[in-house]
């Protein structure tokens, strides 16, 4: 019983995640919320608290971090140019991301709201930037299973990747249209 049980019905319903991956982290818009405060934290970080995660790449966050193959392909590598690289290995990367990309576009939304809503994150309506109003997420906030772990662990290395290029190079290297 208890959070003993909790963890071991997690554990077994990890084993048959592969299959619904996409499915079962997609439609929780409170993991896509941390995910997406996750990615502006670390663009954040990289860029020394002067810039916030613009706008427009907020809506390649859930495309690329919900993406079982992306995942993959990025938690493999590690320092600079992370996207790129991944991305240049495997061109099928890209393939279908616009079309994710648009029909995520009303969950992007979602965790954006649920974000400012939980003072998590807002936006400077300036510049258009998403500025994290935390410093982190909480660990005790963040999920146990496996596959959700490594969604934590990319979005943390994709806002450091798109923090080392600028919107236009990032549309390049995903081949994605705003």
């Amino acid at each position: 019983g208890g959070i003993r049980g909790i963890k071991k019905f997690l554990q077994r319903e990890e084993n048959e995640m592969d299959e619904l991956f996409e499915l079962n982290l997609i439609q929780n818009t409170g993991l896509a919320a941390e995910a997406l405060v996750t990615t502006a934290v670390a663009y954040y970080r990289e860029k020394n608290s002067a810039n916030g995660l613009p706008f427009p790449l907020s809506f390649l966050v859930l495309p690329l971090l919900f993406h079982r193959r992306t995942v993959d392909a990025i938690k493999k590598r590690k320092g600079n140019g992370v996207l790129y690289k991944a991305i240049k290995e495997d061109k099928e990367i890209p393939v279908g991301l616009q079309s994710r990309m648009e029909s995520m576009f009303d969950r992007t939304l979602s965790a954006f709201s649920l974000a400012i809503t939980a003072n998590m994150l807002t936006i400077d309506l300036a510049t258009a930037e998403l500025i994290p109003m935390v410093r982190t997420i909480p660990k005790s906030a963040l999920p146990v299973i496996e596959s959700a772990k490594d969604i934590f662990n990319v979005a943390n290395r994709l806002g450091k990747a798109f923090a080392e290029h600028s919107v236009e190079e990032i549309i390049k290297i995903t081949e994605v249209v705003f």
